[in-house]
């Protein structure tokens, strides 16, 4: 079976588990659904709070990076007594199978969910039959 994989940060795989989770909690916060269909991949992130030019999207070899930089918080005098959400920076690097068009990957984002659909490459027919004139 061919899926698409999250990449963990290096330092993630280095230090374990409990490193990894107190330096990017807000990576373990944003909510991915993975599916296909018979034409493509598609990643839906749910992170709110983030306009479209917030997002970069990039592809290098096999893996997909997203990633969008913190916002300021509007409220900055506000005395908090309890956060649970902001808009701070993210990175995410997916692995993809090589049957994935990446010319042809697009990206939308509407009402906090980032969706990216990576295209299955068309594949070229081998083998045909030849008809003699």
């Amino acid at each position: 079976m061919t899926y698409i994989k999250f990449q963990e940060p290096m330092y993630a795989q280095a230090f374990g588990p409990l490193f990894n989770r107190v330096t990017s909690d807000r990576q373990s916060k944003i909510l991915t659904n993975i599916h296909t269909d018979e034409s493509a991949f598609y990643l839906e992130l749910a992170i709110p709070g983030y306009e479209r030019e917030d997002f970069s999207i990039s592809v290098e070899d096999q893996f997909l990076i997203l990633k969008a930089d913190a916002k300021e918080d509007e409220i900055k005098d506000e005395k908090y007594l309890q956060k649970e959400f902001s808009a701070g920076g993210f990175h995410r690097k997916y692995t993809f199978p090589k049957k994935v068009d990446t010319e042809n990957i697009s990206a939308g984002y509407t009402n906090g969910i980032l969706t990216v659909k990576l295209p299955f490459k068309q594949e070229v027919l081998l083998k045909r039959e030849i008809n003699v004139q």
